[in-house]
């Protein structure tokens, strides 16, 4: 069992050094430190209110967060082998890369509470199958689930407005995605590579779709683009060869759909805006 020992006079864990704590079973801290405490050898600022660091090597299947932590720090379980997380209510914020390459991981239950989950906070989880994001998330920030191979299912929540680049990027089991009426653009390859993508509805209100934004989603057969849709990025379907786009009759999407060489199926709208 290999144990890392922070002295009193460690006074933060900066330059990303929290990425190479590997190969640690538990965290101590000298019992006089004014900045960091330990639980159960998880390390803790020493208000509680952060969890800086889970040790990669933690045995343990499950972990629920204390109550009082309101922030999960940058890292802090990057590569570890838990599998089951589970957030407190009260808790605000998720650092970035988070959770990242985490092998085992399965789920993490995040409340509410949580308003903000930085870039990269769940990517590169083989395990991951399904999660559930708070209410009150405004974006879904770059490369959040690049190279989640088995999430299958995601519903972005409503209020969010933005989607990032590389968000779901080679998420090869993802077969649905449900994007509500609100989010107002799709990043640049937001959802390459997502081999099992079938069917997508694109909320009225949406104004553009990045680069390569479906590239390579081999089974994509429809998608239905709104009016509100005024951009479209260079190959956003590149190698779709089965896609037919649905899309309301004098659109930019059917537009853009005859310049590639897409098929279409316009259709008319009625004086309401309604099909």
């Amino acid at each position: 069992m290999r144990t890392l020992v922070l002295s009193k006079s460690v006074k933060d864990l900066s330059n990303d050094v929290i990425f190479f704590l590997n190969s640690i079973n538990a965290i101590e801290v000298a019992p006089e430190s004014p900045y960091f405490t330990s639980k159960d050898g998880v390390l803790f600022s020493k208000d509680g209110k952060t969890l800086v660091k889970y040790p990669d090597q933690k045995l343990g299947v499950e972990y629920n967060v204390p109550a009082g932590v309101e922030r999960i720090e940058k890292g802090a379980f990057h590569s570890s082998l838990v599998e089951y997380v589970r957030l407190p209510d009260g808790c605000r914020e998720i650092g970035r890369d988070a959770f990242g390459n985490c092998p085992r991981l399965i789920d993490v239950e995040i409340p509410d509470t949580v308003t903000d989950v930085d870039y990269s906070a769940f990517s590169d989880c083989p395990s991951l199958v399904s999660i559930s994001f708070p209410r009150g998330i405004r974006e879904i920030k770059d490369e959040m689930f690049l190279n989640c191979p088995k999430l299958s299912v995601f519903s972005v929540p409503k209020g969010v407005t933005s989607i990032g680049v590389w968000a779901f990027l080679d998420c090869r089991s993802l077969s649905s995605i449900y994007i509500p009426r609100g989010v107002e653009e799709i990043q640049t390859e937001a959802f390459q590579r997502c081999l099992s993508l079938r069917t997508v509805v694109l909320p009225e209100g949406l104004r553009s779709i990045g680069e390569r934004a479906f590239d390579l989603c081999y089974t994509l057969s429809a998608i239905e683009i709104p009016s509100s849709v005024k951009s479209i990025g260079d190959r956003a379907f590149g190698d779709c060869d089965f896609l037919k786009i649905k899309t309301p009759r004098g659109s930019y999407a059917e537009e853009y759909a005859k310049a590639n060489g897409i098929m279409c199926e316009p259709y008319d709208l009625d004086p309401d805006g309604d099909r």
